[in-house]
């Protein structure tokens, strides 16, 4: 087993961009591992690639060559329920509640929960998030930290072993920052 919960293997990403012209390299031999039980931070500049890397992590691109490992082995559909994350803009269905969007998001990652451990495991996690008491609130009707907050819980009510995090403090106040800071230790523990 790998030490590595993450790799990346000489992976390219390329576009046809233009019809007439050859494709495009958004990404070219990008290689890099990730430990478990740790923090890390991608930087790069507008247009480098970090949100292209993110949505080859996850399924919704694939690369154009080289492959992606998580825990060892090829990166599976399956194992992407094991993968939580919180992009850089909020794109939440507006007419659903709080409540509603954590229930379906739950519904999808963690089937084996029965009605009673989900509500539980939704009511603790809008509690860490301080947004139990708006539960029943419209998504539309929040603003835009509390936005920020549902998609940190939908990133990580599952208790994924990869958190993906696409700017997760944008938004959001700084004392609920740093709250989310605290989780983010405790998690890595």
């Amino acid at each position: 087993m790998s030490k590595f919960i993450l790799e990346l293997k000489n992976v390219h990403k390329a576009f046809k961009l233009d019809l007439l012209k050859k494709n495009s390299f958004i990404l070219k031999n990008i290689n890099c591992s990730f430990l478990g039980n740790s923090c890390t931070v991608i930087l790069g500049h507008n247009g480098a690639g970090k949100t292209t890397t993110f949505r080859l992590i996850l399924g919704l691109l694939y690369p154009s060559q080289g492959e992606i490992f998580f825990k060892g082995r090829k990166l599976t559909y399956k194992d992407k329920k094991n993968i939580g994350y919180m992009p850089e803009t909020n794109k939440l269905p507006g007419n659903l509640s709080v409540a509603e969007i954590l229930y379906f998001h739950t519904n999808h990652m963690m089937e084996d929960l029965n009605k009673s451990q989900r509500k539980d495991k939704i009511k603790n996690k809008l509690l860490e998030i301080d947004l139990w008491k708006h539960k029943d609130k419209r998504i539309k009707d929040l603003s835009k930290g509390m936005g920020r907050r549902i998609s940190w819980a939908l990133a990580s009510i599952h208790d994924p072993d990869l958190l993906i995090l696409d700017e997760p403090f944008e938004g959001v106040a700084p004392a609920l920052s740093q709250r989310l800071s605290e989780v983010i230790k405790g998690l890595k523990k």
